[in-house]
């Protein structure tokens, strides 16, 4: 097991924690010759609003999809876990972070975890689906080596459009160190048995889908991982939570519609909210890591 650093938390992400809105942060990056680098200035600037208490956020989550933790290089990911972790612990210091470790490669994942716990992280965020190998084997593996709670994502996206397996999850939900899961796969039926597996033995459930979030399932879902957060995290978050005046989900059905009605110039929502972002000062450019072919 990796020693923790010194910026850590009282303890790590708690299940009864892993609700409410948790942010995936989109990363800043800028050109510099032929190569691409993090944009440390502004990332700092995006964590600190994005940990700021007026957003309401319940926890940050870095590495993510939507932030290309899957595309970055290690070095560039490292960084930005560690400056992003640290910038939260100044910022908002018992603000839950979990990291994801959203790689093909095996040891590549293994680098991340043992590099997320060492830098105060308070959970890991696992993707068997996008990692080479058996899922039940990798999941086995991640626990034996890190003390840190695991988070399992399941995107179709990263498996060739295929959920991970029903009984794969219910091994999973028996994991000790597993608190909950990330589901991404937008199907109704799906989502269902997600909600069961996990809750029948008091593990958490988030809705990763921010359109499924529409959908009537969404009111028994812990909370959500919307990347529109990035932009409108206290929207977002007050639209989740059912204490406030908000016709659930009328109002998310809004804030999709505005954004659908400009993410089309920008290449999808991910494009647009960098762009938003750069207006309004927290980037300084749309620059995204290069994907491999």
């Amino acid at each position: 097991m990796a020693e923790r650093g010194s910026l850590v938390r009282r303890e790590s992400l708690q299940p009864s924690e892993f609700q409410g809105i948790f942010i995936p942060t989109v990363t800043p990056f800028k050109k510099m010759g032929n190569q691409t680098h993090l944009d440390l200035p502004s990332h700092i600037r995006h964590i600190r609003y994005l940990a700021d208490p007026l957003s309401q956020a319940s926890g940050l989550f870095l590495g993510s999809n939507a932030g290309q933790g899957r595309d970055m290089s290690l070095g560039i990911l490292k960084l930005s876990i560690s400056t992003g972790i640290e910038t939260v612990r100044k910022t908002n210091h018992d603000l839950p972070v979990v990291v994801g470790a959203l790689r093909s490669s095996l040891s590549e994942v293994i680098e991340v975890v043992e590099f997320a716990e060492i830098s105060g992280a308070d959970a890991i965020v696992i993707a068997p689906g996008l990692t080479k190998g058996v899922a039940s084997d990798i999941l086995k593996i991640i626990s034996e080596i890190t003390d840190l709670p695991i988070i399992i994502y399941n995107n179709p996206g990263f498996q060739e459009r295929r959920d991970l397996p029903l009984e794969f999850l219910k091994e999973a939900a028996e994991n000790p160190k597993v608190i909950g899961i990330k589901d991404t796969s937008g199907k109704e039926e799906y989502f269902q048995e997600v909600l069961n597996i996990f809750h029948a033995r008091g593990k958490k459930v988030m809705q990763g889908d921010t359109k499924a979030g529409l959908k009537r399932s969404i009111l028994d879902a812990d909370g959500m991982v919307p990347v529109e957060a990035n932009l409108y995290p206290r929207i977002l978050a007050e639209i989740f939570d059912r204490s406030h005046n908000y016709q659930y989900p009328n109002d998310l059905e809004k804030v999709l519609q505005l954004i659908g009605q400009a993410k089309g110039d920008f290449g999808g929502t991910t494009g647009y909210i960098i762009h938003r972002l750069c207006e309004e000062g927290i980037f300084e450019s749309e620059q995204t890591y290069p994907k491999e072919n």
